[in-house]
């Protein structure tokens, strides 16, 4: 690609991963977790088949269904669980030590 950043390969973890997300997540926040820009993210969304319509300026879709997603989680939130899942697919650690989970904390930028 002349002059241009390389295209970004998604694995289909991470394409599972935006998917279950994509309903509680802003589309910040995914793109902090998945290393992109905020127009990869919804780039790949759309190619997915995911909604873009009834998104908020937040990036959280507009009417949330109760029983696909049972709370709406801060961006916060969302930041915090994305980076611990993301750790686990790196590490190959499905159950991450307290250790593991403040790294990944500090890793956010948690200071006591």
């Amino acid at each position: 690609m002349a002059g241009g950043k390389p295209k970004r390969i998604w694995t289909k973890d991470e394409e599972a991963l935006l998917t279950m997300e994509w309903r509680r997540s802003s589309v910040k926040g995914l793109a902090m977790v998945f290393g992109c820009s905020t127009t990869a993210v919804r780039s790949k969304a759309r190619k997915l088949g995911l909604n873009m319509e009834e998104r908020t300026e937040t990036g959280r879709l507009v009417d949330t269904d109760p029983v696909m997603c049972e709370k709406l989680y801060t961006d916060d939130e969302v930041e915090f669980m994305l980076a611990v899942d993301k750790y686990k697919r790196d590490s190959g650690s499905k159950f991450p030590t307290s250790s593991e989970v403040l790294a990944v904390l500090k890793k956010l930028g948690y200071k006591k």
